[in-house]
Formats: structure tokens, sequence, C-alpha cells
């Protein structure tokens, strides 16, 4: 049956464990720290991806396709961003449940001071 073949390779819903690339280990900000409340999160390809799911701390912040996603007028603090993805395998697009190794941690002082 087409069901128990989908059961066995992991892929039926979205509960397929995958693996980020290797290559894919750390998302980049810039600029980071932030002067301003305004910065670009940014990550490599991924082979295979359907779309991109950026996270600050632990909420969905964006999901599309490009590999970068702009944030403006964030107040002083520190956010954390992890990034997750989609793949289609069978006709059925299998995303990750939660973010995996690919994170960063921005911080934002608008007043000069960076000692947060």
């Amino acid at each position: 049956m087409a069901w128990a073949g989908l059961l066995a390779l992991g892929l039926l819903g979205c509960a397929a464990p995958m693996m980020m690339p290797a290559g894919v280990s750390a998302l980049m900000a810039h600029p980071n720290p932030s002067t301003d409340g305004a910065y670009t999160v940014a990550w490599p390809q991924v082979t295979g991806a359907t779309k991109y799911r950026l996270f600050e701390d632990g909420k969905l912040a964006f999901e599309g396709f490009s590999l970068s996603h702009a944030i403006t007028g964030k107040p002083d603090g520190s956010y954390a961003y992890s990034l997750t993805y989609c793949i289609e395998a069978f006709g059925i697009e299998a995303c990750h449940l939660r973010p995996m190794r690919a994170e960063v941690t921005v911080v934002v002082a608008t007043d000069g001071n960076l000692s947060n």
C-alpha cells in the first residue's frame, strides 16, 4: 500500500526527520549589532528547499522563498533567530517542526550602548 511506503520512508505529514546540510550551520545578520533597529538576516540556499521558515525568539517571523529577510523598527534588545526549511518528496511537502542548528542572535542598541 502507498501509505505504508510513505510511513517507512518517514515522509507522511510534516514529521519527516530531515537534517540541515553541513554547510548551513549558522545564519548571518548585517549589521550586527544594529544601531537603528534595522538589519537583514540571510542564509545560503538549501538544495531542494521549497520554502524557508525564519523564527524570531521561537515565533514564525518569515516564510517564503527568498534567502534573506529585512527587519526594521526593532527596539533595543537581543533577538534570537533560527532557520528551518521545507522540501517536497513524492508530492508531499515535508517541513521541520522546529528549527535545527542554524541560529544567530542580533543585538539592537539604538542609544549607542552595546553592553546589553
